[in-house]
């Protein structure tokens, strides 16, 4: 299994749309990390701009369904944001974790992060 870790200075759902509903803008301009996982399902993924640490929980009586706990951190620019607790993860979902947004001079400033689990040799 694979986590993937999306991130951008830009909105990753529409404001009504569902957590798991990306912004086709969003996946064409966000970065991507991608973390293999231990049997134990702990890691922790960081880049200049994003941290993040996790622990993902295979659900019994849910196949394929996992528990993701997180706590992370994406300072880009001239803002940050932080987040951190606990989502379903199904396998080749993405699911937007935390961001913000800001009001400035040129309109609404978005950041946001995003993850989704893949098994090794999806794309």
């Amino acid at each position: 299994m694979i986590l993937e870790i999306r991130y951008c200075e830009c909105q990753a759902t529409e404001p009504d749309g569902s957590p798991s509903e990306l912004r086709t803008e969003f996946l064409e301009r966000s970065h991507l990390l991608r973390v293999g996982l231990a049997d134990e399902g702990r890691g922790y993924a960081s880049s200049p701009e994003l941290t993040i640490g996790f622990k993902l929980t295979p659900l019994p009586e849910s196949p394929g369904a996992f528990a993701f706990n997180f706590a992370g951190r994406y300072a880009a620019g001239n803002q940050s944001s932080t987040g951190s607790g606990e989502v379903l993860l199904s396998a080749d979902q993405w699911i937007n974790l935390f961001g913000s947004n800001r009001e400035g001079g040129d309109g609404t400033q978005f950041s946001d992060v995003a993850v989704r689990l893949i098994e090794v040799g999806d794309s």
